[in-house]
């Protein structure tokens, strides 16, 4: 220790000494004066926080004393007076706030917690609720789960249904991002009747939507345009920016699903400025990659990997764990296109360990099964049947049918390959059954091209020509 770090420490020790020896009320009215000073230099106090059923977090008005918020709540907490408590509250709630404005996620989920320590009713089931939010994108899924039920038992008991609505969205959304398609969907409608019910229109247009995005990913594809054209002229009605560009996103989505690549693409280019004017930093870093996606199903892998890049920076800044790993799968993709194997086992092996981490068992299995695909085209069969194998097994405990059709029709192949004709005949004509309810057209293309070229070569009939 030199002698600047020893004077430092001793003077530490000093001034916990002086204050220890000072009366507790003394000690109440120092906190009270460090207060008024902090809040004298950041312009005064800033604003109570509002009611349950007037808050949106998007509507948060920033504060110079809310990047002070978290020590001014300890002072208030340790002062005298009967507006201490309220003080408390106040620089809580703006410590948790600020902290989750500013992507400190860690820091957010604690403060939350503790705001809803101090207050009760709707206002603690507010406060959970924003916790459990924050928890889930920690990857913390089973953590944030109980706070989502307490927020909603609480809400219950207040009787604050648009809160319930909320809560109940958020909660859904995390089944979304984890791969609990069924349990989402049922969450999303229950959602949206409470919604409609009490006049929630921008949570129930943004409802509409998350619930239109689980009908496209179970190939209801017709009911998910029909709903997502609602979701947009409820917004758009609304003027709300944010809630139209999450919709034209999803949108985009959609397109690419029916095959509709170029109105997907100008979908995409119609939603990333509207994300951006509104500074909606995680959905500009969805909308990034599933336009990354559209450009590598074209062929124009340079620029998906480009894509992919920036859409990695926004999760990486935003710590949205559960995007980053699914970023990852899908980069690995393109740079299997473009030869890099190494680089594409490195991203997948990632990805495989973050999806683990974070509870998201859909990404798990795709991360599972696109690894697989490439231990097959390095010709390492054993590990490739193992981890087809074992993201089978992922796709069908979650109903992922998609991924499950894909890589059935992955491993007939492989089988084919081992000289196991009938068995992955059989196999591809089931995945392919699967695959072709939800898939992509191009997807589905793609998948009928590589079985005739490997029948071609093995010198058999395509497995989808009718029998004699």
């Amino acid at each position: 220790m030199n002698a600047e770090q020893a004077y430092l420490f001793r003077h530490a020790l000093l001034r916990d000494a002086a204050y220890q020896l000072h009366l507790p009320g003394d000690r109440a009215r120092l906190h009270g004066m460090a207060v008024s000073v902090i809040e004298g230099q950041c312009g005064g106090r800033p604003p109570e926080p509002p009611a349950p059923d007037e808050e949106d977090a998007a509507e948060f008005q920033p504060h110079p004393a809310d990047a002070f918020a978290e020590e001014l709540s300890v002072h208030a907490i340790r002062s005298d007076g009967e507006a201490a408590l309220v003080l408390a509250r106040l620089y809580l709630y703006r410590a948790a706030a600020h902290a989750e404005r500013q992507y400190r996620h860690e820091a957010a989920l604690r403060l939350w917690q503790e705001y809803a320590g101090h207050v009760d009713g709707a206002a603690r089931a507010a406060a959970l609720g924003r916790a459990a939010v924050v928890c889930g994108l920690l990857g913390r899924v089973s953590a944030a789960e109980p706070l989502y039920f307490l927020a909603l038992r609480l809400s219950r008991e207040a009787g604050d249904r648009k809160r319930e609505g909320r809560i109940l969205r958020n909660l859904a959304g995390q089944c979304t991002n984890v791969g609990q398609s069924k349990q989402a969907e049922s969450y999303f409608s229950e959602a949206l009747e409470i919604h409609r019910e009490v006049g929630d229109d921008r949570m129930a247009g943004l409802t509409l939507c998350s619930l239109a995005y689980e009908y496209g990913r179970s190939g209801r594809f017709s009911q998910a345009e029909d709903a997502y054209g609602e979701a947009l002229k409820i917004q758009r009605k609304l003027g709300n920016v944010e809630g139209v560009a999450v919709s034209l996103t999803s949108l985009a989505i959609l397109y690419i699903r029916t095959g509709r690549n170029g109105e997907a693409e100008a979908t995409f280019d119609q939603a990333l400025p509207l994300h951006r004017q509104v500074g909606d930093r995680r959905n500009e870093g969805i909308a990034l990659m599933n336009r990354a996606i559209l450009l590598t199903t074209t062929g124009r892998n340079a620029d998906a990997e480009s894509g992919y890049r920036e859409a990695l920076a926004i999760f990486h800044e935003t710590g949205y764990r559960i995007a980053f790993g699914s970023t990852l799968t899908n980069l690995a993709q393109t740079h299997l296109n473009l030869g890099r194997t190494a680089e594409a086992q490195a991203e997948l092996e990632q990805a495989l360990v973050i999806s683990r981490e974070v509870e998201n068992r859909r990404g798990e299995g795709v991360a599972l099964g696109s690894l697989a695909n490439l231990f097959s085209r390095s010709g390492r069969t054993g590990e490739a049947k193992r981890l087809y194998e074992q993201a089978l097994s992922v796709h069908r405990e979650i109903g992922n049918t998609q991924f499950e059709g894909k890589h059935l029709c992955d491993l007939s192949l492989l089988l084919l390959k081992s000289g196991e004709a009938v068995e992955a005949k059989a196999m591809w004509r089931r995945g392919a059954a699967l695959f072709r309810r939800i898939a992509s057209t191009g997807e589905v293309a793609s998948a009928v091209e590589a079985m005739r070229r490997d029948c071609s070569a093995a010198g058999i009939p395509p497995f989808d020509e009718s029998e004699p």
